[in-house]
């Protein structure tokens, strides 16, 4: 649950009072303070003031089974990328008409939590346009800070990779797995392919949710990866695609080796982490000329620079394999030299918890 704004919006919340008692009451409120409690990378809350209007006492009277609402603005929320609990401290004395004075029923000089705040960078596009809150737990964790379209699929990459501000909640790449999370796109299998020819795949968002928001760890493969990073770069109006890369030789389409690789999850700054895996295909999202990858750090960039960080981004075809002085660097390190066949991964929507 919560409320996605855009940056730079003034926010509203209208607070609705109900007398359940079998007589009249009568009382004030004021509203002192609003703020955002923002989950921060240890597991803690960093604390963002908000300023709320008005701040003046209200009084209201309020028949039996009947009530009133007020209605308070509010700004400063962060102009990026953000997401936070929405807190209010407010005073309130009421009390039976025919009773005179009554008890406070404000939060006593404390703040009270009301409602998740998602800060969007952009208008939600293709099957985020409307934006599942639950999701937007993640998106906005992982791209916490972007401001702007190119921000967005940086921020992204690295922290769904890392799992920023989800220390407690977070993703491992496993390569040799079997898909949980999307219903697979199928490509075409017969020679000579077309990178078109492709079935739709389907996203199990409700799945992929709940298993987050309940489990330390969540292990997913590349389609996985690459799937709900496009998913949550779309969440922020960035519009990108799927593609899946396998080596080729004239018609025949082959495995490949690595480079050195880390999963996520691992600490990419350990040498002893990283592998040169064999794959039959890999999975990344793609944006014109350039390609992320969330699902683990390269040793080096495909120009040979010691990078220990995700492709956020790389060029294509670098990314796949650039060889230089007869050294191939980008992911593929044998067989030297091999070409990249790609294939778009197209998502038509969602399907229901069970995946049926």
């Amino acid at each position: 649950m919560g409320i996605a704004w855009l940056k730079g919006t003034t926010g509203t919340v209208k607070l609705r009072i109900r007398n359940y008692r079998p007589i009249p009451v009568v009382g004030s409120i004021t509203m002192q303070a609003l703020r955002l409690q923002v989950p921060n990378d240890a597991g803690g809350w960093d604390v963002v003031a908000l300023t709320v209007s008005p701040t003046t006492s209200q009084s209201f009277y309020i028949p039996t089974g009947a009530s009133t609402e007020f209605t308070y603005t509010y700004t400063g929320l962060p102009n990026h990328v953000a997401l936070g609990i929405l807190e209010a401290k407010y005073d309130m004395p009421c009390h039976d008409e025919e009773n005179g004075a009554g008890p406070n029923n404000g939060t006593n000089g404390n703040f009270e939590p009301w409602e998740w705040q998602y800060v969007l960078d952009a208008a939600p596009i293709g099957l985020q346009a409307i934006p599942w809150a639950d999701f937007l737990q993640y998106a906005c964790r992982w791209g916490y800070g972007a401001i702007g379209a190119a921000d967005v699929k940086v921020n992204m990459t690295n922290g769904m990779h890392l799992s920023t501000r989800s220390p407690a909640h977070r993703l491992q790449y496993v390569s040799a797995l079997k898909v949980k999370y999307v219903i697979e796109a199928v490509n075409d299998k017969v020679p000579p392919y077309d990178p078109n020819d492709v079935t739709p795949g389907k996203l199990k968002v409700k799945w992929f949710t709940s298993d987050m928001d309940s489990s330390p760890t969540v292990y997913m493969q590349c389609d996985e990866f690459s799937a709900y990073l496009q998913l949550a770069m779309a969440a922020h109006g960035v519009t990108t695609e799927s593609r899946r890369y396998h080596g080729y030789n004239g018609n025949v389409l082959h495995d490949f080796t690595t480079n050195l690789i880390c999963p996520a999850n691992f600490d990419r700054n350990n040498p002893g982490n990283y592998a040169t895996p064999t794959f039959h295909n890999h999975v990344a999202v793609a944006d014109v000329g350039d390609r992320y990858d969330s699902s683990c750090s390269s040793w080096k960039t495909p120009y040979g620079v010691l990078h220990k960080n995700p492709a956020a981004p790389f060029g294509f075809p670098a990314w796949f394999q650039n060889v230089i002085s007869g050294v191939p660097y980008g992911l593929v390190k044998d067989p030297n030299p091999c070409a990249g066949f790609e294939w778009i991964l197209p998502y038509s929507g969602h399907v229901n918890f069970s995946g049926t």
